[in-house]
């Protein structure tokens, strides 16, 4: 799919006067990460990406109907403990993933706004990689994975499934399956006896009596 650049960033990357930084935003059940390979904290649109001090490397994306030739690969390097927190800790399958990069001129002004690379979902696993348990500590660790392509998965409604949090995806507030847990197990009685002639059932367990 074709992009389009903000007015003056072919301009100044034509004059080699430009240069930009890479934004990512990834989406965890505990909520998006917002990261750049930034010098200092980058805020774009009022959202703040955190410059976790490390470099990010980009694969070649495609985009097609191939599941297998489709998608992007993504390497964190010099990682910290707060990004393996949210891998360790969090679900992320099935999640978006937003690359994106923003283009500074030759006197540091922000040219246009973000101009997003790549979009996908976060389906294959993450891969870390460290020579020595100290590297790790240090924030020296790697982090690769890639992003499938948005395009392989249908953009259809999802089935429901009998838990609370598919549920309400669906209907906010409907609590239902959040006490199915405590009734596990117990017998459920639906309706009551009938007595007919208004007399009560004798021992035998006969509704008539001594008809």
């Amino acid at each position: 799919m074709p992009r389009t650049l903000p007015t003056g960033v072919s301009t100044a990357l034509a004059a080699q006067t430009g240069t930009f930084v890479h934004l990512i935003a990834l989406e965890f059940s505990g909520g998006t990460t917002y990261l750049t390979d930034a010098p200092a904290d980058v805020v774009v649109s009022g959202q703040t990406y955190t410059a976790f001090g490390g470099q990010i490397a980009l694969g070649t994306g495609r985009e097609g109907d191939d599941a297998r030739a489709s998608g992007l690969s993504l390497q964190l390097s010099g990682v910290n403990q707060t990004i393996l927190a949210a891998l360790l800790t969090d679900f992320y399958r099935g999640r978006l993933a937003t690359i994106s990069r923003v283009y500074y001129d030759a006197a540091g002004a922000v040219i246009g706004g973000a101009v997003v690379l790549y979009e996908g979902y976060l389906n294959d696993d993450w891969q870390l990689r460290a020579l020595r348990s100290e590297q790790l500590e240090a924030g020296n660790a790697i982090l690769e994975t890639r992003i499938g392509s948005r395009l392989n998965q249908p953009n259809q409604q999802r089935g429901i499934r009998t838990n609370l949090t598919s549920h309400q995806r669906q209907f906010s507030g409907d609590l239902f399956f959040q006490f199915v847990p405590a009734i596990a197990g117990k017998t459920i009685k639906w309706g009551a006896p009938v007595i007919v002639g208004g007399g009560a059932p004798d021992d035998s367990g006969d509704p008539h009596g001594d008809e």
